[in-house]
């Protein structure tokens, strides 16, 4: 097991390479299955709002600005 990467910048996701999951360490939660992603992006929201204790977040997508 290895760290994956953080998801939104602060909830640690750790690789388990002999499953080929990788998941949430803070609750177990496996968001990444045999390299598909089990949730939408506005589920991750969810999860991360809860997760955080935050009653807002903002999701930027950077593609849609010019720059």
């Amino acid at each position: 097991m290895f760290t994956y990467g953080y998801l939104f910048g602060y909830l640690k996701l750790i690789k388990d390479s002999h499953h080929d999951e990788v998941f949430i360490e803070q609750n177990g939660l496996v968001v990444i299955e045999n390299g598909v992603w089990r949730h939408t992006p506005r589920e991750l929201v969810a999860i991360a709002r809860a997760e955080l204790k935050l009653g807002k977040v903002t999701v930027i997508n950077w593609s849609d600005y010019d720059g």
